[in-house]
């Protein structure tokens, strides 16, 4: 009874472990970032969603029974006519000899269950594509028109990083990139509901995000490994709030007048910062017996 118990927990640990290796895997990057690394940056409205699968292949030509007779120079095989000349004799004495040291290989089938069949090929979406209405472009103007319809390609499945929960009518914030003339988007990319962006947010994908682009780094840290003191040309940026991200929501990293880096929010940035240092002090006080 133990053993079995033990086998079923090791096999759930091995199922975890896979699953791990094979999930998607993004660095996190605050929304300043994703704008200025993208190709593209939209508001828009998704209109229809499609896996992509692709093209038949045509069936293979059936092997002929009947052949003709094809006769080639020895030039057309690379042979030299300069070389010693061997009569027919002593020819095949040599190709029987040399046949006779090759070793035969052992012939392996592949077991049928491994086998993939074809038509399995065939029925795996290569891509999911999203329609979009285009409602509002803030960097991409080369690659978008206002007011028109677009496709955006990502993977099938979550696994190989794929968006595939956008949802049919709504209207999302996109930012991706731009690949063998296709308009592309993973789950490394921002993408996020228009009706859940702050209004610093907004005015950052308006104006304020591409005025600072390569000016400051946003280096990510967390909790007490963030350093104390100012690092020249970076904003912090502290990944311990799980709730209360104030930078993300409500700042950006810009020059102060002395050239330092930091992050620049108005009232509702600090009103963050305050109610984050509440929080903090009241569960370090919980724990205290």
């Amino acid at each position: 009874m133990h053993l079995s118990v033990l086998v079923c927990l090791l096999v759930a640990m091995l199922v975890c472990l896979v699953q791990d290796s094979i999930s998607c895997s993004c660095q996190p990057s605050h929304p300043q970032d994703h704008f200025c690394r993208s190709a593209y940056v939209i508001r828009a409205r998704v209109t229809t969603k499609e896996l992509i699968y692709p093209e038949p292949q045509p069936e293979p030509m059936a092997e002929s029974s009947s052949f003709s007779e094809v006769s080639f120079s020895d030039s057309d095989w690379g042979i030299d006519n300069e070389g010693p000349i061997m009569d027919q004799s002593e020819g095949l004495l040599a190709a029987s000899m040399n046949l006779a040291a090759m070793p035969r290989l052992p012939q392996v089938r592949v077991p049928a269950g491994l086998q993939a069949p074809q038509y399995m090929e065939e029925n795996r979406p290569i891509k999911l594509e999203y329609t979009v209405k285009v409602e509002k472009i803030y960097k991409g103007d080369d690659l978008l028109m206002p007011k028109s319809t677009a496709k955006i390609a990502t993977a099938a499945i979550d696994a190989a990083c794929g968006v595939t929960d956008l949802e049919v009518g709504q209207v999302y914030v996109l930012a991706g990139t731009f690949y063998n003339a296709e308009l592309r988007i993973s789950s490394c990319n921002w993408k996020e509901g228009y009706k859940n962006i702050t209004k610093r947010q907004r005015q950052g994908i308006k104006h304020t995000y591409k005025l600072q682009c390569g000016k400051c780094e946003i280096s990510p840290c967390y909790g007490r490994y963030c350093p104390t003191e100012p690092v020249p040309d970076v904003c912090m940026w502290d990944l311990s709030h799980l709730r209360d991200d104030c930078e993300s929501q409500y700042a950006y990293c810009s020059r102060d007048g002395s050239g330092q880096c930091f992050w620049n929010g108005k009232t509702d940035m600090r009103r963050c910062i305050r109610r984050r240092a509440k929080g903090r002090t009241q569960s370090r006080g919980g724990f205290m017996p």
